[in-house]
């Protein structure tokens, strides 16, 4: 009875293989000898199998539902990877062109002899450059604005007309001295990469009256860019449209003649 006692709390790590061989031996001796220790072996054994069962049905349920859990989050880290080095490319193709852009433009408008011709929702201007000296004339679509703006470089003479009331008068400032440029050209590196990292930055190519240009598109800002030049096209900020055409080394010395002095009274006099 001693014997079945120990033999009996030993049977758990028995069935589970945890007794040494010695216990082994001891046990299996005992239960050829005991019949009631016997068909509690048997029992327990059952049960052990029954609940191993069990568990290992939960195990592999488990397994499965972390397997898919896993292949679920693979997927999701899949996509992200995906989409970052989309979003990658796309900013280092944004930044390629920005950076194209900006050289363009800057030969562009270092060019000695160009003529622009800007109309804007209310405003038309012509614009003349040829070595050094400006001659920029500005008139209202709708109005009495009427206005040329002339500068020497070489001198730094410079005037301003209102040929409406055929006065005229020394100017200080106000005449633009760069070819139009667009929203998003920065000369300073980091801001270019700002812009060209906003995910809702968009540029495109397309044809704007037969020439090979860039579109660029954020929030409220279209424009078109010439891929040649690095010009300003088209833009269009909050529905104020301006459309500019360019023409390099057409402009004479007629076209930037100074106005004739005789012509207009010097203002305040």
């Amino acid at each position: 009875m001693k014997d079945c006692k120990i033999v009996q709390d030993l049977l758990p790590n028995y069935i589970e293989n945890l007794t040494s061989e010695e216990t082994n031996l001891f046990i299996e001796k005992h239960l050829n000898e005991c019949e009631d220790c016997k068909k509690i072996y048997e029992t327990m054994k059952k049960d052990y199998k029954i609940e191993n069962e069990k568990r290992d049905g939960r195990e592999v349920e488990y397994i499965k539902k972390y397997n898919k859990k896993m292949k679920l989050w693979k997927k999701i880290l899949l996509i992200v990877f995906v989409l970052f080095i989309i979003y990658l490319v796309s900013v280092v193709y944004k930044l390629s062109i920005l950076t194209q852009i900006g050289k363009k433009y800057k030969i562009s408008d270092n060019t000695n002899n160009y003529y622009y011709y800007s109309i804007s929702n209310d405003t038309l201007m012509e614009y003349f450059k040829k070595d050094g000296i400006i001659k920029m004339h500005v008139r209202q679509s709708r109005g009495n604005g009427d206005i040329t703006f002339w500068k020497d470089s070489n001198t730094g003479e410079q005037l301003i007309f209102w040929n409406e009331a055929r006065l005229y008068d020394k100017a200080e400032g106000g005449i633009i001295e760069s070819a139009p440029f667009s929203a998003f050209d920065s000369t300073d590196f980091s801001t270019r990469i700002m812009i060209a990292a906003h995910p809702f930055m968009f540029i495109g190519i397309q044809n704007y009256n037969n020439i090979p240009c860039y579109s660029i598109r954020f929030d409220a800002v279209y424009e078109i860019i010439g891929k040649e030049t690095g010009l300003l096209l088209y833009s269009n900020d909050n529905n104020n449209m301006r459309n500019i055409q360019y023409k390099f080394n057409t402009v004479t010395d007629e076209d930037v003649a100074k106005p004739d002095l005789s012509q207009y009274k010097l203002n305040g006099k």
